[in-house]
């Protein structure tokens, strides 16, 4: 599952053709539940494909995304390649809310999301843009129920030590005093 803004930025090509890569595993299905400028485009690119291993659910309320997160196996994070290095080093906000709700992590982008997701060991990398990587590390890590739900222990305890409000809270006060 994918949550939240769908926009260019994310790679919506490189996302179509891993799930064209994978439309021969029955049980695999690419999620995505939000808005976003890249919405309608995004969901033509996979249809026009005649992929069924893709689902739009469009936006909606906040209150309801930990619904929608529950039901998923793992989340799946990407950004297209980025020519410059300080770029390159952006974390996306969803890692976090991904990282929050407990669950295991796709990620096919740079080396600042890279380094949380490995460092707490709460999910797969492949770099931005490889999409035939990231099908393959699906197609090998989907059914071992065992790694994934170690995996978003994993991201569940990272965010309650570094990312909680209370963390940054805490933070926060340190650097005012």
């Amino acid at each position: 599952m994918m949550a939240g803004n769908l926009f260019n930025s994310m790679d919506p090509e490189s996302l179509c053709q891993c799930a064209q890569l994978l439309e021969d595993k029955r049980d695999i299905h690419f999620v995505f539940v939000g808005g976003g400028s890249y919405k309608q485009q995004m969901e033509q690119m996979f249809k026009s494909r005649g992929l069924k291993n893709a689902h739009f659910y469009g936006r909606h309320p906040f209150e309801m995304m930990p619904l929608f997160y529950e039901k998923a196996d793992a989340m799946l994070l990407s950004l297209k390649p980025q020519k410059s290095k300080h770029l390159d080093v952006t974390v996306p906000s969803r890692l976090q809310s991904y990282m929050s709700a407990g669950k295991p992590i796709y990620a096919m982008i740079g080396s600042g999301a890279r380094e949380v997701i490995e460092s707490s060991d709460c999910g797969f990398v492949v770099d931005s843009g490889d999409y035939k990587g990231l099908s393959e590390v699906i197609r090998n890590t989907y059914k071992d129920y065992k790694l994934l739900e170690q995996k978003g222990q994993n991201a569940r305890k990272t965010y309650e030590e570094q990312f909680s409000v209370n963390i940054g809270v805490s933070h926060f006060e340190n650097l005012i005093n």
